[in-house]
């Protein structure tokens, strides 16, 4: 199959091209950066500079595309809130239409548990969305503008995800360092909960929502197989990070 990925150059996106090309499909990447192109090329993968604020570049991604697989985003943390709205919601909107436009048959949008809000315990699909901060109200947004601007035109899958680990995640390396040393300290009493999923499991959910026949229409949280307290998850990274030492933590 013709697959058209954005966010291919992150974390997440690596994986997925992995994933891809393993099983043999045609892959086409949006990317920012010409300088990721030959890296792309090299691994047989047609690479289109551009982003999804720009409405050119997609077309020119989408060509012949069959599948998308959006997982652009801005970042949670540090974005100008005009970025987070301009790439999560209106990049979404711009994706949706320059998909339906190329005859897309289905679009996965990566989307994120943070649309739930703070929660404790257990959250299905049916959980009602709280947003709590700007991030999670600009993911709302973008499933929003996805599903206005395909319409019935377009099988769309959201797939709602929490905390990612696994190889090449930079993004925890410092997190994991200061709970093997003994300085990672918690907000509360360590109670408050995590649901992390390891990327692996997380690229095999989001590939049967991709190919899946009856996931259409559907939303998915994909999560890791238990909920960590946030105390059972720094204890986690401290024994990854330094095996068999036992660190102890100042009160």
């Amino acid at each position: 199959m013709r697959v058209t990925v954005t966010g291919s150059t992150g974390f997440v996106g690596g994986h997925l091209l992995e994933r891809l090309l393993a099983d043999g499909h045609h892959v086409s990447a949006l990317v920012r950066k010409s300088t990721d192109i030959p890296l792309l090329k090299a691994r047989g993968i047609t690479a289109i500079k551009g982003d999804v604020t720009d409405s050119d570049s997609l077309g020119r991604a989408m060509f012949g595309a069959e599948l998308v697989m959006h997982l652009a985003r801005a970042k949670a943390h540090g974005a100008r809130p005009k970025e987070v709205f301009d790439v999560n919601v209106q990049g979404t909107a711009n994706v949706a239409r320059a998909a339906t436009s190329a005859g897309v048959s289905r679009i996965v949008q990566f989307s994120s548990s943070s649309v739930y809000g703070s929660r404790s315990g257990f959250v299905g699909e049916s959980a009602r969305i709280h947003a709590d901060s700007s991030y999670a109200r600009s993911k709302i947004g973008a499933e929003q503008a996805l599903l206005k601007e395909c319409g019935k035109s377009v099988d769309c899958v959201i797939a709602r995800i929490p905390a990612v680990l696994g190889p090449r995640c930079n993004s925890w390396i410092a997190l994991f360092r200061s709970a093997a040393n003994g300085t990672l300290r918690l907000a509360s009493d360590g109670s408050n909960i995590q649901h992390p999923v390891d990327v692996a499991d997380l690229i095999d959910g989001v590939m049967r929502c991709a190919f899946t026949p009856a996931a259409a229409g559907r939303i998915y949280n994909i999560a890791g197989p238990e909920i960590l307290t946030m105390a059972q998850l720094r204890s986690l990274m401290a024994e990854a990070a330094a095996p068999g030492t036992v660190v102890t933590y100042p009160r």
